[in-house]
């Protein structure tokens, strides 16, 4: 979701995060719908906002939550970020203020 290389200084427009929840070993098809109707209501405040798009998948034994961030370069995603407390700032995004929790992700190339 991240350019291999990015400075410092750049205006950070979209990111993406996967989270990844266990399935159950006994995991049928309905239990595995009552997870995503769970988990769907949990994330009901992101899916609200008009820069974020979730998706819920499945690989091997886990259900993947994918959390698309985008247009977060303009005034508006910025502020509904903020909002909801997922930025510290009203001020545009740059990778001087993420660049170390994308490396530490391996997203970035130093």
């Amino acid at each position: 979701a991240c350019a291999d290389y990015a400075h410092k200084g750049d205006t950070v427009k979209a990111w993406k995060e996967t989270l990844y929840k266990p399935l159950p070993a006994d995991a049928t098809e309905e239990k595995k719908n009552t997870l995503i109707q769970e988990l769907k209501k949990a994330f009901i405040d992101l899916e609200a906002l008009s820069c974020c798009t979730i998706k819920y998948t499945y690989l091997n034994n886990y259900l993947c939550i994918t959390v698309d961030y985008s247009n977060a370069d303009t005034q508006q995603t910025i502020s509904e970020l903020y909002s909801h407390g997922l930025i510290e700032s009203r001020a545009t995004i740059s990778m001087s203020q993420t660049s170390s929790e994308l490396i530490r992700q391996g997203m970035v190339k130093k």
